[in-house]
């Protein structure tokens, strides 16, 4: 055996050589030859030849043939568990076989055979040796692989932990397990522990091997990364400018890698508002571009559509038209005027017109980006973007139904590129929210924020940023509906997410608290909003003027909440020392702090807000529904002859804005013109717009027509199972419902409320007004099983939404009404008691009291339940013979039979009498 053995040390050598070298084919032939000798006599049993099996395993890991290297990975650790048990050898062959694993995306695999190298490695070496650390920090890593971000810095920290007791571990080493616990961090949103590890880690670099290398200029471009991610823009900024200044300085600066860094420099500047040194670096990379590619290759062009960006932030918009004319230009030449990046050309174009207030513009330019995008991408998110951004300029000008369906439009392309746990998807959710609430429909606004909130949840957990930031957007739509105690529950968790994960004096947790605060002045807990506005306080440094500059606005809404509270003195204090720090900052009081001013004065010279403002508001938003009048109208003129889908949503939303503006005539004209042009979807929107508008007439037969055309194209060529459908169906029943035909109205609105709950539609103002209807005309129908669960069901929703309310109290009678006639007296019983609950809420001696009484009296009598009939008319019978008139004839009668049959001859007469009850 010695005299082969002696050849095959020798190849050994010559393949580490090989492999040192990179010469990974000489390595390869040298690994195969040697397997060949272990054949040729007859000894492949032997510890040997598992470590050469595995070294050539090696080599095909290193060449990428994983497949390769896997097989032989696998036969070198049975042959070495079979000729020396768990060794060290056998937990570094698994060691490899399970780092090819996560090569591979096998990442279950791969953590199953790093847990068993682990314990080997535990046994043999004991926790403090480098390969123990060395398992610890790669299995954080597959944790990592797998999402289980928490499980992955649990390893990495017991790394940590291990290095102390260690001294095998280099610095470069250290810096790699921060760097692994710092992106595990990354991905569990857990950002405030993500940037001190990549700090850590950074520091360590240095220290080993200096700025100037690949690794460290990488490593910095992710903590940018993380910085942005968190909201420090910027510290993101001056991370990302440090990664360009290396990258300038390892290689040449005609590199297209180092125009690239310019460029991402320069987005996250204007991300961060620092637009002239954006400008700067654009600047540069023109050169640079000028200088390598030459003027006319497209990158040329797009860097000054971007220097034109640049300038519209700066607002010297005649320097940001001239350069996005030069860059469509240049784009038209080199790539053709309908080529995608002309398309990118003509939304900046229009993003710039909306600066200068150009709105007619801006439009037609992202209609020209749409047209362009549209014909090359149909169903791609450059579409989608297009469609946002004129979904946001019509809001913006009051056009909310156009704006909300070019949104949806935009969702759906969203959804088939990239699934509802996108980003861009949920980021939509948020700006139909928002167009839903500016368009008079709350529910539907926060529907829309609880279905990100439920994706964000699914995907990341309650304990992440994106989490707390759909939260917050939940909370900000419930304060406005003014429900605010779940305003202010959302907000609660919002900020202690943001604080946990982001840290306590990150902008976001701030706002967080700011908002916090605003809440809990409007719901009249001066105290709490007091504590919330003193830790936002806490939390800024006052380094920058704008710094003092916010904590001088956080102090007078302090010295506002005690002003409310009545304790002046306080309230002067904090006023005093606000009105010093802008003092000192030599401004004068604007925005916010002017506003907080003008409210702690006029509070403190006992006025009331003027009805005034509120006047020019309305004026104000009559003037902007005018000036959209006029917007629209000239588009379609502009575009006379040449009649397409945008103008018949554009006519659609005339009429709507002239119903705004009550101009009905106007309307009716623009509706009937929609209807006419109109195609297909919209044929039926406009029918069912011109349906609403002469229901609104009482033109009930007229409308009729309108709905059922509608209704009738949307079961012959769209789908019934829309929103559009039910909201149709749901106009048929309320035509019917208004001229007189109820059991048509009630064929209407039973498939209607189906359909609702199906598709979960927020329940707005004419939801609940249709449940009560159908309500009504089911119990009218003896359908009274049936009535109980609508006005039930309605009386939940209204409890859920405003509180325990006087209708949510009669809505407890109609359902009570409901049992009674189907017999169950003990479930109408329970109802009549807690309506009578609520009604004393507004004084037992007063009028509304007394009149309840009367009837939930009378209805308890009815339903059998005579003690309770009794004390209820009695109650109202005081009442009225004190001076409330509030017992009825009919509560009067009821109450003398009930005394009557009672035996009860003593205040039987004295009611009969008119005379006190004792």
């Amino acid at each position: 055996m010695s005299f082969y053995m002696g050849e095959i040390r020798k190849m050994r050598q010559e393949l580490f050589s090989a492999y040192d070298r990179q010469d990974y084919r000489q390595a390869l032939m040298l690994g195969r030859r040697i397997l060949q000798l272990y054949l040729d006599h007859g000894d492949c049993d032997t510890m040997e030849y598992a470590t050469d099996m595995h070294n050539l395993g090696v080599v095909f890991d290193e060449l990428g043939r994983y497949d390769k290297a896997m097989e032989y990975y696998k036969k070198a650790a049975i042959l070495k568990k079979d000729c020396a048990g768990e060794s060290l050898s056998f937990a570094d062959t698994l060691n490899n076989l399970a780092v090819v694993y996560s090569q591979t995306g096998q990442y279950e695999k791969a953590l199953k055979y790093h847990r068993q190298v682990l314990q080997i490695r535990d046994m043999k070496l004991g926790r403090e040796h480098i390969d123990y650390i060395h398992t610890l920090f790669q299995l954080g890593n597959t944790y990592e692989d797998l999402k289980q971000y928490e499980k992955a810095m649990e390893m990495q920290e017991k790394a940590l932990e291990k290095v102390g007791a260690s001294k095998q571990v280099s610095g470069g080493d250290l810096a790699d397990i921060y760097f692994s616990m710092a992106s595990a961090a990354h991905g569990a949103g857990n950002y405030k522990r993500s940037i001190a590890s990549y700090e850590k880690a950074l520091t360590l670099l240095e220290k080993e091997n200096g700025e100037k290398t690949f690794y460290y200029m990488m490593q910095l471009i992710r903590l940018a990364e993380v910085c942005e991610k968190a909201g420090w823009m910027e510290l993101a900024v001056e991370y990302c400018e440090r990664a360009v200044q290396i990258r300038r300085e390892l290689m040449s600066e005609n590199h297209l890698d180092f125009i690239n860094s310019l460029n991402a420099l320069a987005a996250l500047c204007c991300k961060a508002g620092d637009y002239r040194k954006a400008l700067r670096a654009h600047e540069e990379t023109l050169q640079l571009v000028r200088e390598v590619l030459g003027e006319d290759h497209i990158f040329y062009a797009e860097t000054l559509n971007n220097m034109s960006v640049d300038y519209a932030g700066l607002e010297e918009y005649e320097k940001a038209l001239e350069l996005n004319q030069e860059a469509l230009e240049r784009k038209a030449a080199i790539m053709g005027p309908d080529s995608s990046q002309c398309a990118t050309s003509w939304m900046s174009l229009g993003s710039l017109y909306e600066k200068m207030g150009r709105e007619m513009d801006a439009l037609s330019a992202y209609r020209r980006a749409l047209g362009i995008r549209s014909a090359i991408e149909k169903k791609e998110l450059p579409c989608a973007d297009a469609m946002e951004a004129m979904a946001r300029l019509l809001a913006k000008r009051g056009a909310f139904e156009t704006a909300f369906s070019y949104l949806r439009e935009a969702q759906k392309i969203r959804l088939e590129a990239e699934g509802k746990r996108s980003f861009s998807y949920v980021q939509g959710l948020y700006v139909m929210a928002e167009i839903k609430r500016e368009a008079g429909e709350p529910e539907a606004a926060v529907m829309l924020c609880r279905e990100a909130a439920e994706i964000q949840e699914e995907q990341y957990g309650k304990n992440h940023p994106l989490y707390a930031e759909a939260l917050e957007h939940l909370g900000k739509e419930y304060a406005l509906q003014k429900r605010y105690e779940k305003s202010l529950a959302a907000l609660t968790e919002a900020a202690a997410v943001f604080k946990e994960m982001l840290d306590e004096d990150n902008p976001r947790h701030v706002a967080a608290l700011e908002e916090m605060a605003q809440v809990c002045e409007q719901m009249g807990d001066y105290g709490r909003a007091v504590d919330c506005y003193l830790e936002r306080n806490d939390v800024n440094f006052e380094e920058t003027a704008e710094e003092q500059k916010k904590a001088a606005e956080t102090l007078l809404a302090i010295a506002c909440c005690y002003q409310a509270m009545g304790q002046t003195k306080k309230a002067e204090g904090y006023f005093q020392e606000a009105e010093s720090k802008i003092s000192r900052l030599g401004m004068e009081p604007e925005g916010i702090y002017a506003q907080r001013r003008s409210r702690y004065l006029a509070a403190a010279a006992g006025e009331t807000p003027r009805e005034e403002a509120k006047r020019e508001q309305k004026t104000a938003e009559r003037k902007k529904l005018r000036e959209t009048v006029a917007l629209f109208e000239t588009v379609i003129r502009q575009n006379e002859g040449h009649w397409d889908e945008d103008m018949t949503r554009y006519a659609l939303t005339l009429g709507d804005l002239y119903l705004r503006l009550d101009q009905k005539e106007q309307a009716k004209k623009w509706l009937e013109t929609a209807e006419k042009q109109a195609d297909g979807e919209l044929y039926a929107l406009a029918c069912l717009k011109a349906g609403e508008l002469l229901l609104r007439e009482g033109e009930y037969t007229k409308a009729l027509v309108k709905f059922r055309n509608a209704a009738s194209y949307t079961e012959e060529y769209g789908d019934v199972r829309t929103e559009f459908y039910c909201r149709t169906i749901g106009y048929l029943g309320d035509a019917f419902y208004q001229a007189g035909d109820k059991e048509k109205a009630l064929q209407m609105y039973l498939p209607y409320v189906r359909l609702f709950r199906e598709l979960g539609l927020p329940k707005d103002g004419l939801y609940e007004t249709r449940m009560e209807r159908a309500g009504s005309l089911l119990a009218k129908n003896d359908r009274h099983q049936e009535a109980a669960e609508y006005y039930s069901e309605l009386a939940l929703h209204l409890r859920e939404k405003e509180g325990e309310s006087p209708v949510f109290a009669k809505l407890l009678l109609k359902t009570a009404m409901s049992h009674m006639a189907q017999g169950n007296a003990r479930e109408a019983e329970t109802l009549l008691d807690r309506a009578l609950l609520l009604g004393a809420r507004e004084g037992v001696q007063s009028l509304s009291y007394g009149r309840l009484c009367d009837r939930i009296g009378r209805l308890y009598a009815a339903n059998g339940s005579h003690q309770k009939a009794v004390e209820a008319l009695l109650l109202a019978y005081e009442l009225t013979r004190t001076g409330t008139g509030c017992l009825t004839k009919e509560g009067h009668q009821t109450l003398l039979q009930l005394l009557r049959r009672a035996g009860d001859e003593k205040r039987y007469f004295a009611v009969k009498n008119g005379e006190k009850v004792q």
